[in-house]
């Protein structure tokens, strides 16, 4: 007689409490750009023949099918690009699919590539418009599919995304690579409180040679706060004589490479960089076509570290006789600025 076979005995496991989002896709007859802001559990179908689906690979610029993309990145990584990235169905009749999904994606951190995007439209976006979630992103144009027409229906920056458009596509194009971000609504900062290190007082050399004096203002305390948020920066420079804030014109962000990653104006005193990815950054500060100052940063985990602002001089020309009110000229870098760490 054979012996029983004893299974081990095992504790029951604990409660699967993944939290889980339904997104219902409604599919016309024809082609559909759709999307799953999500990595998908299940699904369900009404439709009677399943529809075909395309992935449009944006840095290459081609499509591929679903069983292409599943095939050339994998399961897990193909539900990962899919939950950024918007994609062509094919219905043979109007149908609804829906679908359980967990890792709600959000419009933050969606990378686009200079070019054609198809942008997925999620629940965030739903009353915002493309100007208020770009960032960084330089847009050329957009548009949105009109299924009834099957055709491209060009849209405005400012037009706010609805109901109706959620778990569709938009299409997206770019003047450069970029990173989708915006701002949110939060609770107000608690005060800063850091301590500003104190360069050297302001200095005038004055140098004369007939009726030409040139006045050289060596660096002078300027208070440069810089506050970290999450994946960004944001510099305000305020003159310590005045206290009032310099409202320098234009800020570009440079990666390692020297190629520019974004700008920001820094006309309402602040120049701020929502979504910089983690890497090492020059940023370069210009008015009235100077440039008057630069910064070397590193964006680590969220968090800004290793900021050097590097001290200029100004130079201030002036010409005329002596005792006379002369015209003034500036000539070479502007602002001073000064190391924080």
């Amino acid at each position: 007689i054979p012996e029983p076979i004893i299974e081990p005995l095992r504790p029951p496991p604990f409660p699967d409490e993944r939290e889980t989002v339904t997104a219902e896709l409604n599919i016309k007859r024809g082609w559909n750009p759709v999307s799953l802001p999500g990595i998908f559990e299940s699904t369900t179908s009404t439709c009677g023949q399943y529809p075909y689906g395309f992935v449009y690979l944006k840095e290459k610029g081609e499509f591929i099918t679903i069983q292409e993309a599943e095939r050339l990145m994998g399961e897990k990584e193909m539900q990962a690009y899919l939950s950024e990235n918007a994609f062509w169905i094919y219905g043979f009749e109007s149908c609804r699919i829906t679908f359980e999904l967990t890792e709600y994606q959000t419009f933050n951190a969606i990378e686009l590539v200079e070019g054609w995007n198809l942008v997925p439209v999620t629940v965030d976006m739903k009353g915002l418009s493309l100007n208020d979630i770009k960032a960084s992103c330089e847009l050329k144009s957009a548009y949105r599919w009109e299924e009834g027409a099957q055709k491209w229906q060009k849209i405005n920056f400012e037009k706010s995304f609805s109901t109706d458009d959620l778990h569709k596509g938009v299409l997206v194009k770019t003047g450069n690579a970029c990173v989708l971000g915006g701002a949110k609504i939060v609770p107000p900062s608690f005060p800063e409180e850091d301590e500003v290190e104190k360069i050297e007082k302001r200095e005038i050399d004055i140098e004369k040679e007939g009726s030409k004096e040139t006045i050289v203002e060596a660096p002078y305390v300027e208070q440069v706060k810089v506050e970290t948020r999450t994946g960004g920066i944001k510099i305000i420079v305020i003159d310590k004589e005045t206290g009032q804030k310099l409202n320098l014109a234009f800020v570009q962000v440079l990666d390692k490479s020297g190629v520019t990653v974004a700008t920001a104006d820094m006309r309402p005193g602040a120049a701020v960089f929502p979504s910089l990815k983690p890497g090492s950054y020059t940023a370069i500060a210009s008015a009235e076509g100077y440039n008057i100052g630069r910064a070397q940063f590193t964006i680590t985990a969220g968090s800004t570290s290793g900021l050097r602002i590097t001290l200029t001089k100004r130079t201030t020309t002036q010409t005329g006789t002596d005792g006379g009110t002369a015209p003034q000229t500036d000539s070479g870098d502007g602002i001073s600025f000064y190391e924080v760490d």
